[in-house]
């Protein structure tokens, strides 16, 4: 059984309980429940007897207290992957599931969406596949005239090829027109700010567009959302203005220095179905020009695994 594995679940569960799982991560698991018996105390159901779905379903997943004990039982070697990523090597991705027109209510109500819970399973997948820990969290991204939910992959050690390949899968399988990168480098020219800011969701986005950033991502958090804001570094006092919205709550602003992209396509077609198209043909280059071992073969696993589900899926 690998502990990383297990450990990783433990610590990142739905907020319903049960855990956040790819079809592939519960294959391995059901197959692996046995093996786990007196791990924190725990007694899994039999996997020869007792279906998939139901084991993983009906399953206990720990308390707090029952995590901290379990881990407490793992190597350290194990447990440094469960850890939040240390900045340096950022990598982030920014994807939406979104094809149509939303409001800031819309994009909240999408975040709880079947084609949001669908990408989310595909940016596991992704990663997973290229070997890379990482950590996918929803959130809003927003404008001055519109919103959208998204997911917001970051992990470290994930080189640029990487990066952007990963993003072109997942915007590919979304049929997103553009995703945003961000890579850290000390030599880079862009940035990407972040701070915290208590309150509202909605009053947040407002106060954000009152305050000159019209364009951020909305993490959410117990008491409000975790701001981020993408800076090309083509306005030298872009971040003394996100500094003064960070001010309006008491906070600080941060920023990782690197490289900013923007993947897919700018390009305004006839119809939004074409500009779609055009992104897709973008992320199609992408990936057939990655450097990453075996893309090809990935690429089609992926596909194979995903694609027909987010397409029969709008909402």
């Amino acid at each position: 059984m690998s502990g990383t594995r297990y450990a990783d679940a433990l610590l990142n569960p739905k907020p319903t309980g049960s855990p956040m799982l790819t079809p592939w991560q519960r294959q391995h698991y059901a197959a692996q429940l046995s093996g786990m018996a007196g791990f924190g105390g725990i007694q899994p159901p039999d996997p020869n007897t007792v279906p998939i779905s139901k084991a993983l379903g009906a399953y206990h997943w720990p308390t707090t207290e029952e995590i901290k004990q379990g881990l407490s039982t793992l190597p350290d070697m194990l447990l440094a992957s469960t850890t939040a990523p240390e900045a340096e090597g950022l990598a982030t991705s920014f994807v939406s599931p979104n094809v149509g027109k939303l409001d800031f209510a819309g994009a909240l109500r999408g975040m709880r969406s079947k084609r949001q819970q669908l990408l989310l399973d595909a940016a596991q997948d992704i990663h997973e596949k290229m070997g890379v820990e990482a950590t996918h969290t929803p959130g809003i991204g927003a404008w001055s005239d519109g919103a959208e939910p998204t997911i917001m992959s970051t992990s470290t050690g994930m080189d640029p090829d990487q990066l952007d390949t990963s993003a072109a899968m997942l915007g590919s399988l979304a049929n997103q027109k553009q995703v945003l990168t961000f890579h850290e480098d000390p030599n880079g020219s862009s940035f990407l700010h972040h701070f915290d800011a208590k309150g509202d969701l909605e009053d947040i986005h407002k106060n954000l567009l009152e305050d000159g950033v019209p364009f951020h991502t909305l993490i959410p958090t117990p008491t409000g959302a975790t701001v981020y804001v993408a800076d090309f570094g083509d306005d030298a006092g872009f971040g003394s203005t996100v500094s003064n919205a960070a001010a309006r709550y008491g906070a600080k602003s941060k920023a990782y220095r690197g490289n900013v992209k923007l993947l897919g396509t700018s390009e305004e077609a006839a119809t939004d179905a074409e500009s779609r198209a055009k992104g897709v043909e973008e992320y199609a280059r992408i990936i057939a020009g990655s450097g990453h071992r075996d893309s090809s073969v990935l690429w089609q696993e992926l596909r194979d695994t995903h694609e027909r589900a987010l397409k029969e899926t709008t909402e």
